[in-house]
């Protein structure tokens, strides 16, 4: 059986270093305009009956966990966590400097920390996979991320899809929110700013990358730099390989190879489980909070919680709760991205489509397709 090579541009290639680039400077920015924010004397922000600088903290220091890691200063995410951390406590610490008119808070750190925390789990629940099919997915995902990255015109992009994401989301948000007994448009607004640029950036990435993959298949581009590279490319490690002439890596036949899809029903067999236990785990939650307001009469334990609970600043249950959802999305997320993986890495030898096995079919240059039910599959080597 044929196998490919499943490594792809060598890291660090020119498209790499000018997106990196970018994220250095948006990271730059970001911290100039977070020290700014935390410093401004006696800065009052939203309603002063529902204060939001919990959520506040909670949104910034986890937004620039996020940017810390793009701007790749960090390979591992407890290392981003530690760091952030540390960010977060001499951030608070430094505004008892005398005339700013600020004070220091612990539940500001604990909530800066939080979504620090949100940030690296999410991290870590979509981190690249050892699976060889995910790996080669993972590293053309990032490689054509990096190309879009690598040019102005793709940030330019990149923040008018946020913007436009943010036009609809937050007054959207904010309108929801009016129907609420309480309203608190301001931290509606923060939401919908959250949401909206997030969704709108996702959304031009996706499109962006659809337009390039489908590109760099025809043309076979380098996702090095983004330049043609000629017939033939290196296909074994034993002969001498073909550079791409314009920033002279090694790209490898595998960068080209089309990605193996997987069935509907592939999918929920594999995120049925995850997700229901995520759901059994939410609720659970909701079990234990019940029980524990039924005892709360009778146990001097559980009323010393509710006190330590109701002495907690506004937003700081917004900012808990929030934290403990996203722990369960992210190990949902995380046992389904395995699973699906396992599922891929299998489908070399048992179809995807219909489970046909596959081990003795032909795979010319690391392709074939299923004699059942034609269904392509990839075979690379480990």
């Amino acid at each position: 059986m044929s196998h490919v090579p499943v490594s792809l541009a060598e890291e660090g290639g020119p498209a790499r270093r000018r997106s990196v680039l970018g994220w250095r400077i948006v990271l730059g920015l970001y911290a100039g305009a977070l020290a700014t924010g935390t410093h401004w004397p006696q800065l009052q922000v939203g309603d002063p009956q529902h204060p939001a600088d919990k959520l506040l903290h909670f949104t910034a220091f986890g937004g620039l966990a996020l940017v810390l890691w793009q701007a790749r200063y960090f390979r591992r995410v407890i290392s981003l966590f530690l760091v952030t951390l540390a960010w977060t406590a001499l951030d608070e610490l430094s505004q008892a400097v005398p005339g700013i008119g600020r004070s220091v808070s612990y539940e500001d750190v604990v909530a800066g920390t939080m979504g620090n925390l949100c940030t690296c789990l999410l991290l870590w629940a979509t981190r690249p996979l050892p699976h060889a099919v995910a790996r080669l997915r993972r590293q053309r995902f990032d490689s054509m991320i990096d190309l879009i990255l690598s040019r102005p015109i793709g940030w330019l992009g990149l923040v008018l899809s946020a913007a436009a994401g943010v036009t609809v989301a937050l007054p959207g948000a904010v309108i929801i929110n009016g129907f609420s007994a309480e309203p608190t448009p301001f931290q509606a607004g923060v939401v919908g700013l959250v949401f909206g640029s997030g969704l709108g950036a996702a959304a031009f990435l996706l499109m962006a990358m659809q337009s390039l993959e489908a590109r760099m298949m025809e043309r076979r581009l380098c996702l090095g730099c983004g330049a043609p590279v000629p017939t033939p490319v290196a296909t074994s490690s034993t002969t001498e390989p073909e550079r791409c002439p314009a920033c002279q890596q090694t790209p490898l036949v595998a960068q080209w190879l089309p990605m193996p899809g997987v069935t509907t029903g592939a999918i929920l067999r594999a995120c049925l489980p995850p997700v229901l236990g995520g759901m059994a785990t939410i609720l659970l939650g909701f079990i234990v909070i019940q029980g524990y307001a039924a005892l709360m009469p009778a146990s001097d334990l559980v009323l010393r919680v509710n006190a330590f609970w109701n002495g907690l600043s506004k937003g700081m249950d917004t900012d808990i709760n929030a934290t403990c959802l996203c722990a369960v999305l992210a190990v949902t997320i995380e046992r389904c991205r395995v699973r699906l993986a396992r599922r891929l890495d299998e489908g070399h030898r048992v179809c995807l489509g219909c489970g046909h096995d596959l081990r003795s079919t032909p795979a010319a240059d690391g392709t074939g397709r299923c004699g059942e039910c034609g269904a392509g599959f990839v075979r690379i080597g480990r």
